[in-house]
């Protein structure tokens, strides 16, 4: 990395938020500092695992429901031919595919060797891949069986994952849900959840024996520190379930949680197409990322 000038580092050390991420650091937060590892450019302050994760996309991700079939091959021939830039193709068969790329070479960058390099490309993907139904049923789906975002953290306590995500009921109610494989869940209003992320560096000052309580209440829920095989764990109690995990899977889950909390206070009337374009923003973030394993596997 380039060596930093001195305003650099005045501002690197007075930071208070993550330039990624744009959240806080935490006093206990690692911070490091991004740069370009092509270019060696200071990009700005960030969280260590925000610093880990970041990435540029060059795709633009066109989504058609049941693409896979005949469909395909005419947007497939016209695109081909439309303008400069090859195809790639990922096939099931001769006749269906689970996707193709289209490079476009004219916005392609350009340095002083005129070597082109990370074009744009538009990568179009079939929907029905994801949400198993007609457009019209899935137009029609109630509200409370759609789940919007979910993310999955090992358990030490002999449950295999857990499961996190928003339940959307009626209109101005909505709850946080977290789920175990064995079909336990810790359902909550978004107000309890609210107010868990709140306390949560006193929960991490009861981790190191720094709070004069041993526990915290958070609306029904009672939130304590307890010890499992020389390991310290966070316990969530509730009247009819109880959950532990460790204090990494906590972070995550907080973190997660944020996120949560700002798409529950942007959809406050919960109109089903906001709802419907955050499930698909995150179908396609785990769709890229699936095929970006499954491409280099190939290679």
């Amino acid at each position: 990395m380039e060596t930093l000038s001195k305003q650099q580092w005045e501002r690197y050390r007075s930071a208070t938020r993550c330039h990624i991420c744009e959240k806080p650091f935490a006093p206990d937060d690692m911070r490091v500092r991004d740069h370009c590892h092509l270019t060696s450019r200071y990009h700005g302050p960030a969280h260590s695992n925000c610093n880990l994760n970041y990435k540029n996309s060059f795709y633009i991700p066109v989504v058609f429901h049941n693409l896979s079939g005949y469909d395909a091959h005419f947007i497939i021939k016209e695109i081909a031919t439309a303008y400069g830039g090859h195809v790639d193709i990922l096939p099931i068969t001769k006749e269906k595919y689970i996707s193709f790329t289209k490079h476009i070479n004219s916005i392609k960058d350009t340095n002083e060797k005129n070597f082109q390099k990370n074009c744009i490309k538009l990568r179009f993907i079939d929907s029905f891949k994801f949400l198993n139904a007609s457009l019209d049923k899935l137009a029609s789906m109630e509200h409370r069986k759609m789940r919007l975002l979910s993310r999955r953290y090992d358990l030490t306590t002999g449950y295999k994952f857990l499961d996190i995500g928003i339940n959307v009921g009626p209109p101005s109610y909505v709850e946080i849900a977290l789920g175990d494989h064995r079909g336990h869940q810790l359902l909550l209003s978004l107000e309890t959840w609210k107010s868990l992320y709140e306390q949560r560096w006193n929960i991490y000052k009861m981790l190191r024996n720094e709070y004069k309580d041993n526990f915290i209440s958070v609306g029904p829920l009672t939130v304590s520190v307890c010890m499992l095989n020389d390991a310290t764990l966070v316990r969530f109690n509730s009247s009819s379930v109880r959950m532990m995990m460790t204090e990494m899977t906590l972070r995550h889950e907080l973190g997660l949680f944020y996120r949560l909390i700002e798409v529950a206070d942007e959809t406050d009337d919960l109109k089903h197409v906001s709802i419907n374009r955050t499930a698909f923003n995150c179908l396609i973030y785990n769709f890229n990322e699936g095929l970006e394993e499954e491409e280099e596997e190939e290679e």
